[in-house]
This record gives structure tokens, sequence and C-alpha cells, in this order.
């Protein structure tokens, strides 16, 4: 009875790349590192797909909002591929080899370079202290006031996620030396600080007004 023959199965994806904000001139550092590697090369920009590098900047024109929709860097022979999208960034190589690799770690690297913090994790943990509060009202009878900071947290939790998709990769379709401001640098930071900052203002409104002014009457019913 003859074994059956196996196939070796060598490919690999990977996935843990940081939330990051890009350039232009990290794509280009990017197409650099797997141009080096592979024997051909491959853009994908939207519809659009070029070869050559130098062609991003003629591409970028066409997205006036100065973002870059998703983009795939492929490399051929050996296969490497990188997918930047708004919500993640995964790489793709057909051989595990070393080779492979290297190449994942360097553009892993680049990344890293514009690593920032989760945005919405400020939104999370205010979101959790207005259950906490809310639920604080519940137990003192104020059933209004507890049922409408419960469900105030769970307006904020589609407000974290839905940003968290869109934002966790920004690319930008400048320079970095072209974006110069700060607000064209963060205006999606800011967005999510002011939301933040709302949230903020009404937790500590109500552990003011509500909970803490209860506290010392608490403790001398206590006595």
């Amino acid at each position: 009875m003859r074994d059956p023959t196996l196939e070796k199965v060598t490919n690999k994806r990977f996935e843990d790349f940081p939330a990051t904000t890009l350039y232009i001139d990290d794509l280009s550092e990017i197409a650099d590192v797997v141009s080096r590697t592979c024997k051909r090369l491959e853009i994908e920009v939207g519809e659009y797909k070029i070869t050559d590098k130098s062609e991003l900047q003629e591409i970028a024109e066409r997205f006036p909002d100065g973002r870059f929709s998703d983009i795939r860097i492929e490399g051929y022979d050996p296969y490497v591929s990188f997918d930047f999208r708004s919500f993640a960034v995964s790489a793709y190589v057909s051989d595990d080899s070393i080779q492979a690799r290297g190449v994942v770690s360097m553009v892993r690297d680049i990344v890293a370079r514009g690593k920032k913090r989760k945005p919405a994790l400020l939104i999370n943990i205010l979101s959790n202290i207005l259950v906490a509060a809310g639920v604080w009202q519940l137990i003192s009878k104020e059933y209004v006031l507890g049922l409408a900071l419960l469900l105030l947290s769970l307006v904020t939790i589609p407000i974290a996620v839905r940003y968290d998709m869109k934002n966790s990769v920004i690319i930008h379709s400048r320079r970095r030396s072209e974006v110069t401001t700060f607000f064209q640098r963060k205006k999606d930071d800011v967005a999510i600080a002011i939301i933040a900052a709302a949230l903020g203002g009404i937790v500590t409104y109500v552990l003011t007004k509500y909970v803490l002014r209860r506290l010392p009457n608490s403790a001398a019913t206590s006595r």
C-alpha cells in the first residue's frame, strides 16, 4: 500500500502590526525593502496598479482628501505581500523562510515608527466609569439617572469600535514634511479627544453632584 503524498505548506500570514500613521515616504521605503528581495514589485492603490514606486506621487494627486485608501504592496519571486487597510496591517509570505521573515521584520520596523496608542482606549475607560456610576445610581434608587448613564455608556461602544476600525491605520498621500500643521497630522485624534472630554465632563459632573455628595451623609448615618 502506497503512502499518501504529503504536501508541505510553508506559507504564513503575519498580523501583529501595531496601529500606525504612515506617509508616502514610508510607503516608498517599504517598496524599497520589498524590491531589494523580490525580482518584481507591484503596488495596488485603490483601482490603480503600478510597478514603479516613483509613480506613487502621481497617484497621490488622485486622492484630494490627503489620504490613500487601501494599499497592497506585493513582491514576486519570492512572493511577499503587505496589506495596509484602515483597520489593520497584515503580511503574507508564500515561503516561510528566513529571507521572507527578514523582509517582514524590516517592514514591521517601518510601521512601528508611526505607532500610536489605541485612540478609543480613553473612551472605553470612560464608558466603564459610566457603567459603574449608572449601577451606583440604580442601587441608590435613582432609576432615571442610572438608566440614562447606562444608556450613554452603550452609545459610546459603537463610537469607539467604529473609530478604531476606521483609524487604526492612517496613510497620508503626502510626504511627512508636507503634512505640517498639528491639525493635519492629528485631526482624528483631536476629534476623539473632544468626544472623550465631553464624556469626561459628564462623568465628573455625575460623580461630583450625585455620588461624592452622598459619601459624607452615609458616613454620618453610620455613626
